[in-house]
């Protein structure tokens, strides 16, 4: 469990120093209320700012992981009470899987918390094609219901920019799995709007 005041904390430096980032993985399900008891932070930032992150975190312990990913890549630390995981890019197989989230103000939300403060959060978008690439059905379909069920509140174009982005090489598989989900939201989205206009 990742303390809000930890959280903060993080933030304001993170902040101070003009490092974009957004949260991802099951911290931000968690936000969603889809995940209870995240057992670290995962944040995404821009592959630029790595070398500016692990000087700013120098101090603090290095926590070695079994994620298998370049160093420039990837830093997790222990934060005061927290495990917090700092990712710039996704290589699930050296030369072929790769996902890369180039981190901007335009392609991060705003999420309310529960005691009113606002975070930045990746796109849970993304996190289907993410979890689907790192094999983990088990959250890429609790993101799937999600989206079905509040199909409304998301804007698609989001999953279609990163299936688009040369950077990211997504196995063929599963492109044709997202883009049938996108079909099936479009599909209901338009079903439940002819119900609406009745």
């Amino acid at each position: 469990m990742v303390n809000k005041s930890t959280l903060s904390k993080l933030a304001d430096e993170l902040k101070s120093h003009g490092i974009i980032w957004g949260i991802g993985g099951s911290y931000l399900l968690q936000i969603y209320n889809l995940y209870d008891n995240p057992n670290d932070l995962d944040l995404w930032i821009h592959p630029q700012d790595m070398g500016k992150v692990k000087q700013i975190f120098g101090c603090h312990e290095k926590i070695e992981t079994r994620i298998n990913l370049p160093e420039q890549y990837h830093l997790k630390i222990k934060y005061y009470d927290a495990e917090v995981d700092f990712v710039a890019c996704f290589i699930i197989k050296p030369n072929q899987n790769q996902f890369i989230y180039n981190i901007t103000h335009n392609n991060i939300r705003k999420i309310q918390m529960d005691d009113g403060v606002k975070v930045p959060c990746t796109y849970l978008e993304d996190w289907y094609i993410i979890y689907k690439l790192l094999k983990r059905e088990d959250k890429a379909q609790i993101i799937k219901d999600f989206f079905i069920k509040h199909k409304k509140r998301f804007d698609l174009k989001a999953i279609e920019e990163s299936l688009n982005n040369p950077e990211n090489r997504i196995p063929k598989g599963i492109r044709i799995d997202a883009n049938d989900f996108i079909f099936s939201i479009r599909q209901v989205s338009i079903f439940d709007e002819s119900d609406t206009d009745e």
